[in-house]
Parts: C-alpha cells; sequence; structure tokens
C-alpha cells in the first residue's frame, strides 16, 4: 500500500532551518569581495587565488659576479583575481649586496664585497595570500690588475673574476697556487668592448695539480659565442710555465712572440678560437713544448705556428674547425720546424696537418684520423718548400683507407718530399695499418 507523497515533506522545524542556510550562504557569496570593512577574518579568503609569478629575470648575468655589478632584477607576476600586488625582497642567507628598494616588482642590486654564495628572496603577495621565489647568486674576488715584484693569487681567495687586462712586467713575477679558478669578462676599452687577457714580460707560473687544476675560463654576459677572454700572451723574453690547468673560452689560449721560453703541459684547452699561436720574429728563439696536452672544438685552428720550433708529445688535438696543426713561415731564411711524437690529430674539418711556407715537420708514433667529408690528413700548401727527405713520419696511423687518405699520399710520394715506406707499408699504397695505436700504453705506445 502507497503512503501519502505528504508523508515525505520536511516538518515545519526542517522548512526553517533550511531556509536560514540557504540565506547565509548567500551572504557568505555576496561577501566575497577582499577585504572586511570591519578589519575583521575575510570571510571570502577561502574564494581568493593566490598570485602567480612565472619567473624572476635580471639583466647582466654572469656566472660569477664581483664588488660593484649592478643587477636590474625584474619580477614578472600577475593574480587571477585582479588583486593589486605587493613585492618585498630580503635575504635568506648574510647580504650579499644592496636593494634600491625592496617593495617594487623592479629593484637594482648593487653587490657587495664579500665572496660566497648567496641568496635573495621575493615575495609577492595580494593582501590576504603570498608567494616567494628564490635568486641566487655567487660573489667572487675581484681582482688587482697591478702586479709589482712578485705576487700570488692564492687558492684561498678563489673564484676570482679578471675584468680588465693584466700585464707581468719585466722583473715580476705571478704566480697562481693550484685549485685557483680565474674568470676572465669583457672590459671597455675606450667605446668598444674587448675581452680580457694576461700579459706575461715577465714570469707567469700556473701550476695546478692532477685533483686541483688552475682553471682559466670565460665570465660570460650572454655573449653567444663565450669567447670572453685573449688568453695569455707571452711576450719577448717572457717566461711561461702552465701545467695541470684548464683553459676554456679564449680568443687565443697563449700566443707566444719573439725569444720567450714556454713549457705547457697536463692540461686542456677546450672550445677556444685557437690552443696555441707561436709568432716568432727572429731566428734562434727558444722551442716551445706541449706535453700530455688536450686541444678539443677550436673554432680556429688548434695550434698554428709561423717561424719557430716546438715539440709536442702525446698531444691531442680534435674536432676543430681549422687545421689541427697548422705549420707556416713566409720568410726564406726562417724556417718553421715542428717534432710531432705520440700525437693523435683527429678529425680537424680544415686538414690534421697543413704545412705552408719553409715549414718542417718529424712526426713519429702517431694517430691521424681524417675528419668525415673531404677532410684530409696532411696537406701542403703550393709554396712549401720542404726539399725531399725533411719530413720522416714514421709508424703512423692515417685512419682507414679512403680517396682523400690515398689522395694525400701520392701528392707528397710524388713530390719526392716523403718517403712513401712511411705513409704506407707497401709501394703501391694498398696497405694501412690494421689498427690504431694503443694509447692506452702511455710508456711507450709504438713499443720502442
Amino acid at each position: 500500500m502507497r503512503r501519502p507523497l505528504a508523508s515525505f515533506l520536511p516538518s515545519r522545524s526542517t522548512r526553517l532551518s533550511l531556509v536560514l542556510f540557504v540565506v547565509l550562504l548567500a551572504q557568505g557569496l555576496l561577501s566575497c569581495s577582499k577585504g572586511s570593512s570591519d578589519g575583521g577574518t575575510d570571510p571570502g579568503a577561502i574564494f581568493n587565488r593566490p598570485p602567480q609569478v612565472s619567473e624572476v629575470q635580471w639583466d647582466n648575468p654572469y656566472s660569477l659576479y664581483v664588488e660593484g655589478d649592478l643587477l636590474n632584477m625584474y619580477v614578472v607576476a600577475s593574480d587571477a583575481d585582479g588583486d593589486s600586488l605587493r613585492y618585498d625582497w630580503d635575504w635568506l642567507t648574510a647580504p650579499g649586496g644592496s636593494f634600491d628598494n625592496t617593495d617594487k616588482g623592479n629593484v637594482a642590486l648593487t653587490v657587495g664585497s664579500t665572496p660566497g654564495s648567496y641568496q635573495a628572496r621575493v615575495t609577492v603577495s595580494d593582501g590576504t595570500t603570498s608567494v616567494s621565489r628564490l635568486v641566487s647568486m655567487t660573489v667572487g674576488t675581484k681582482l688587482d690588475p697591478s702586479i709589482a715584484g712578485n705576487v700570488t693569487w692564492a687558492a684561498a681567495g678563489s673564484p676570482y673574476v679578471l675584468t680588465q687586462d693584466v700585464t707581468v712586467p719585466a722583473g715580476s713575477t705571478l704566480t697562481v697556487e693550484p685549485g685557483v679558478d680565474l674568470q676572465l669578462r669583457k672590459h671597455f676599452s675606450g667605446n668598444s668592448l674587448v675581452n680580457s687577457g694576461i700579459t706575461v714580460q715577465g714570469s707567469l707560473h700556473a701550476v695546478g695539480t692532477e685533483s686541483s687544476p688552475v682553471i682559466f675560463e670565460g665570465n660570460a654576459n650572454g655573449d653567444p659565442s663565450g669567447i670572453t677572454q685573449s688568453g695569455i700572451e707571452l711576450r719577448a723574453q717572457g717566461e711561461l710555465e702552465l701545467q695541470f690547468f684548464r683553459m676554456a673560452q679564449a680568443s687565443v689560449g697563449v700566443l707566444k712572440q719573439g725569444d720567450s721560453s714556454c713549457l705547457i703541459q697536463d692540461g686542456r684547452f677546450n672550445s677556444c678560437q685557437e690552443a696555441y699561436q707561436g709568432l716568432v720574429d727572429a731566428s734562434g728563439a727558444q722551442t716551445s713544448i706541449l706535453r700530455r696536452v688536450e686541444i678539443r672544438d677550436c673554432g680556429g685552428n688548434g695550434i698554428f705556428l709561423n717561424q719557430g720550433k716546438v715539440i709536442l708529445e702525446r698531444v691531442s688535438v680534435r674536432n676543430c674547425k681549422g687545421a689541427g696543426v697548422f705549420l707556416s713561415s713566409k720568410q726564406d731564411l726562417i724556417t718553421t720546424d715542428a717534432s710531432l711524437l705520440r700525437c693523435e690529430l683527429d678529425s680537424n674539418e680544415g686538414g690534421n696537418l697543413v704545412l705552408d711556407g719553409n715549414a718542417t715537420v718529424d712526426m713519429g708514433c702517431s694517430n691521424l684520423i681524417p675528419a668525415s667529408g673531404d677532410g684530409k690528413n696532411v696537406s701542403f700548401q703550393d709554396n712549401n718548400k720542404a726539399p725531399a727527405g725533411v719530413l720522416p713520419m714514421t709508424d703512423c696511423y692515417w685512419g682507414l683507407p679512403s680517396p682523400q687518405n690515398e689522395e694525400a699520399i701520392r701528392d707528397a710520394t710524388f713530390e719526392g718530399r716523403l718517403n712513401q715506406t712511411t705513409w704506407a707499408r707497401e709501394t703501391d699504397l694498398s696497405g694501412f695499418r690494421a689498427a690504431a695505436i694503443d694509447f692506452s700504453n702511455l710508456s711507450d705506445p709504438c713499443n720502442s
């Protein structure tokens, strides 16, 4: 038997309670504007959407800052409810500098003098809720560019930033301790923005250890090339000792001029325009030595030598846009002589070894791997004047047989400058060494 519909209706008291609830709910919804007039708790706070911070931007984005750097910082923020936003900047660490104001969306920060790592915080509020973002920065030691007498750049003050050129004058010595990280940035010379570098007229000793190398690197500020340092320029009568080091982002890693003393070993050049350039303006200059050095990804030649002598031992040059090793001498009375022992020249687009003018080479126990495409292992410029019998190249591996390899061998052999048996095992040029030299056996890769 079905019950009457009226029996399912709520009682009078229940109906009154429902009406009261609906009225109260409507009042709450209508009062959802921000801020209460009586200063009490905002009943609409539960419907507030917090501000959104998409990013914090700043100009001068150096990897390392120094005292006096000015950073203009901007907060990109919005509020979906259309609320006015308030900003507050403070430090989570000890102050790394000073803000020109702390309640704006864009501020100017002047970097302080104390080296270290710092974190600043910006808080964005709509009056009800807030969100925060952190900004990290590292402050290094700003180097004094004046060198007089004996000066040491100690590991305790690292990392350093060089913001202008440094000259080590004749009679002075600059010593760089193991573990020093030196960053060089561009600076203004007149109206031009130029790279910073170190010029050595006296002595520079930058000797690291295997676990604590000395590092020379760029301090880029949005420069797409990343080249911010001119490297080390060694002048006549100067002395350079560079050992257990890393150098990157230099126009020329080491530029040697005149009769100067240069020893470079146990290190790496990476992403430089050129790693080593020897420009000698007189005969009888001292021989430069590069030993156990890696050169990678140069924008030009890995090594360029014009008029002088160089010994390369266990030097590896790879993936350069120019030649791996370019030997040149334009003057009839001055030769360029290079000795390469246990070296590796691999995939350099301008050729692994290029000889021009009065350039000669003595090579042994080395690997030469041509670049893909039209790359050649060894090429001779039209005006190379090397006579027969002065270019011994023995016990070398020339890569897999290829038209480029065979062409280079034929050209050199027919011109009488090379003994064909030094290039290939058989006189018909059909036999190349079956496998590359095993460079894992550093004591004697040629078993000689």
